[in-house]
């Protein structure tokens, strides 16, 4: 894992030392190309860091998470709505589905659960189709919330399905992007598993691929 992450964090230092040197022999506009070349990794690499130290403090647990009673369709709602410039930047269509009826609260970190929507939702928009469509959607089949993310972008092969939860992991070169660490997914996973559920992904039905996550319902009995 050390040696991983001191790999991530090798590319951005390089780029950002090379763009230093340049830096001090380039005029005025050279120089500002330099200087945000900088910034963006710098960027880069606080967003590394961040997330490094997000799955130090989950690794399954709720020692750092707030739990408190959270409309799920609300918070799913307000997620969709945050994302769709984004969608509509990437010439891609996010539709949501909602219950109809009433959903129980749930007992969760509504902070991270929008964290984890936000991961599923940048993967679909970096690795679907141009005028693809995302779908985000919601239900309840106790003891269950079941939160769903599904794309027709390029999907995800057979043989990938069981790492991609894995720290750093990236495909190949389709679904290896510069923004993109190979930490979201992992971290998406701990997420779940800090509220005593889990995450499943599958082929979308003509193509893309489809990440489900269920939360357990912890008010309600019974449960196995």
């Amino acid at each position: 894992f050390i040696a991983a992450a001191s790999h991530e964090l090798r590319t951005p230092i390089a780029v950002i030392l090379a763009s230093l040197s340049a830096f001090r022999k380039a005029d005025k506009e050279a120089g500002t190309r330099f200087l945000m070349t900088i910034e963006k990794e710098s960027r880069r690499m606080s967003a590394l860091v961040n997330d490094l130290l997000l799955l130090s403090k989950t690794s399954g647990t709720l020692c750092d998470f707030t739990m408190e009673k959270t409309e799920l369709d609300t918070l799913v709602l307000n997620t969709w709505e945050c994302f769709l410039p984004l969608a509509s930047e990437k010439n891609m269509h996010l539709d949501i589905e909602l219950p109809e009826g009433t959903v129980p609260p749930c007992l969760c970190d509504a902070a991270r659960i929008t964290q984890l929507l936000g991961i599923l939702i940048s993967n679909a928009v970096s690795y679907g189709k141009k005028g693809g469509v995302i779908k985000l959607s919601l239900s309840h089949s106790s003891p269950y919330f079941v939160l769903t993310c599904q794309d027709n972008g390029c999907g995800i092969s057979d043989q990938a399905k069981p790492h991609i939860f894995e720290r750093f992991y990236r495909e190949d070169a389709s679904r290896s992007k510069k923004e993109h660490f190979g930490l979201g997914l992992c971290i998406a996973k701990e997420i779940a598993e800090a509220h005593s559920g889990y995450i499943t992904v599958s082929d979308t039905p003509g193509g893309g691929a489809t990440f489900t996550v269920y939360l357990r319902n912890t008010s309600s009995k019974n449960i196995t």
